[in-house]
Order: C-alpha cells, then structure tokens, then sequence
C-alpha cells in the first residue's frame, strides 16, 4: 500500500492519494474497520503470552504489539489495496476485466511464490 500511495502521490498529487484512500474505504463502517485493525491482537497476544510461557519471550507484551504492528504494516491493510486498488485499475485502462485479472493473478502469484519459496 506504500507503494501505491507513493506513487499514486507522484503520479496524481494529493487529491489522487486522497480519492485513492477514499475508493479504498468505501462503504466500511468504522466499526468495521476498527474491528480489521485490533482483531488479529485477539490472536497476537495470545501467541506472545505462550512463547512467553515457554520461556522463548522475555519481552512480553511489546511481542503482540510488534507482530501487529509489522503485520499491518506488511500485509494487513497494504497488500489488498495495492493489487486491487492500485494495479488492477491501471490495468483494466488498457485491457479487459478478464486479461487484467489474470495478468495480475500471475503476478500476485509469482510475488508470493518466491517470498514462499525461501
């Protein structure tokens, strides 16, 4: 999503960043936003509470809120916006629905391919 919003700064100014934001948020509550951001602490905490139980974790809980962190920062929020918000759109300006969703599809999975395949 970083990547997007940069470049979509570049490209387009503050107004383009500020309709891609917009389009990406589109009829989400924020209720149902808060919910995406704080519910994978649900989980996160948990896991750092048993690391710490086993004595993997000496730095509890800063482990939960790291991995949220870094989660949201890779992943979380990012990745869908940037494929399907930021691609897809540009790719659909020059082909149809359907080349455009398989083009990007192979993208997306030669990306996670070699981040799997390490």
């Amino acid at each position: 999503m970083l990547s997007a919003l940069l470049v979509t700064g570049r490209l387009s100014g503050g107004r383009g960043v500020t309709s891609f934001v917009r389009r990406g948020f589109r009829g989400l509550g924020w209720g149902w936003f808060l919910f995406s951001l704080l519910s994978p602490l649900l989980f996160l905490v948990p896991a750092a509470s048993y690391l710490r139980g086993l004595g993997q974790v000496n730095f509890f809980p800063y482990l939960g809120l790291l991995a949220w962190g870094l989660w949201l920062a890779t992943s979380g929020l990012g990745e869908k916006i940037g494929w399907r918000g930021f691609a897809l759109p540009r790719f659909q300006q020059r082909s149809s629905m359907v080349r455009s969703a398989l083009v990007l599809g192979i993208l997306w999975a030669v990306w996670h391919v070699r981040l799997e395949g390490r």
